[in-house]
C-alpha cells in the first residue's frame, strides 16, 4: 500500500524498476519488482473507474526496466536508449560515491572487475556506445542532428513496457518463481 500510495500522490508517467532475468539479481529485485507489479495493478483499478484526472494518468502509466550492474540488456531487448557523455558518467560516479559511500568497495565484485559499481556501470555503458558504433557505423554519431547523441560516449538501455505488458511479465516470473521452490 505505501507504493499505491505514492502513486496516487506522484501520478507519474514513469516508473523504473530493476529488471533483471531470473537468478541474476540480488533477491531485493525480484521482491521490488513483484511489490511495484502489484501496485501498479491496484493503482489502475478497474478501467474506466475513478475520477477523470486519475484516469488520464492511469493511462498514460509506463514502466521503464533497467538492469542491474550484473546483467546488461543486449541492444535487441532494449527499447530506449538514452545517451550520455563524459561529463554526465563523471555526474553519475560522483553522485553513486556520494550517496552510496558504503558500497564503494562491492560486497561481491564481477570476476573480471573490483571496484565501485558506479564505475563497473561506466565501463558497461560505455561497452554499449562502441556496440552501437559498429551496428550503426560511427557516421551515424557523428553527423547525428541531435548533439547529445554526437558527443555521447555512452548509452544506458532500458526496455520500456506498458503497465499491461509488465504486469504480465512480473507474473510470469513470479510463476516461474514459484514452480521452481516448490520442487526444492
Amino acid at each position: 500500500m505505501p507504493v499505491v500510495k505514492l502513486l496516487e500522490d506522484f501520478h507519474p508517467d514513469i516508473v523504473t524498476v530493476a529488471f533483471d532475468p531470473e537468478g541474476t539479481g540480488p533477491d531485493t529485485h525480484y521482491k521490488v519488482l513483484q511489490v511495484v507489479s502489484q501496485a501498479i495493478r491496484m493503482y489502475q483499478g478497474p478501467e474506466g473507474g475513478g475520477e477523470e484526472a486519475h484516469s488520464t494518468y492511469q493511462s498514460k502509466l509506463t514502466v521503464w526496466g533497467y538492469r542491474n550492474v550484473w546483467f546488461r540488456f543486449h541492444m535487441v531487448e532494449a527499447t530506449v536508449m538514452v545517451p550520455v557523455n563524459d561529463a554526465g558518467l563523471d555526474e553519475m560516479n560522483d553522485a553513486f560515491l556520494t550517496c552510496f559511500s558504503t558500497q564503494k568497495a562491492a560486497s561481491f565484485p564481477a570476476p573480471d572487475y573490483d571496484g565501485p559499481f558506479s564505475h563497473w556501470s561506466e565501463v558497461s555503458q560505455r561497452a554499449q556506445r562502441q556496440q552501437l558504433g559498429v551496428v550503426l557505423g560511427e557516421d551515424f554519431f557523428k553527423r547525428h542532428a541531435d548533439s547529445k547523441v554526437r558527443e555521447s560516449t555512452g548509452y544506458v538501455f532500458l526496455k520500456e513496457m506498458s503497465r499491461e505488458t509488465f504486469g504480465k511479465t512480473a507474473a510470469h516470473l513470479r510463476g516461474r518463481i514459484e514452480s521452481s521452490s516448490e520442487r526444492v
